[in-house]
């Protein structure tokens, strides 16, 4: 039996979310099943941000003047209600944030 086309494209694009370049495993089938099975639950949710977001820090010195910077925060997890207020997706949009002086 031959595979059509669409066939072999799902298939391979299974094995790139299942298996590494090198043959290790990423996520196991059991996994993806329970993941799966969840979503059909409606228990899990794609989360509107990227894993890298962009958060604004203020720190006070001993003059009791405040500094913000903007730090790169990876697997950040925060309050949705955060983003736009500290929390911004794109560098861009935290500079500005932070040149107008829109942040707490």
């Amino acid at each position: 039996m031959e595979l059509t086309k669409s066939e072999s494209d799902f298939l391979n694009a299974m094995y790139k979310i299942v298996y590494n370049r090198d043959g290790t495993e990423r996520i196991s089938v059991d996994r993806l099943r329970e993941l799966a099975e969840a979503d059909s639950k409606g228990l899990v949710r794609i989360l509107p941000y990227s894993v890298l977001a962009y958060k604004i820090y203020a720190k006070r010195n001993r003059h009791g003047n405040t500094h913000k910077r903007i730090v790169e925060c990876i697997n950040y997890g925060f309050p949705e209600s955060e983003i736009g207020k500290t929390v911004f997706l794109t560098r861009e949009s935290a500079e500005a944030a932070l040149k107008a002086g829109d942040t707490p």
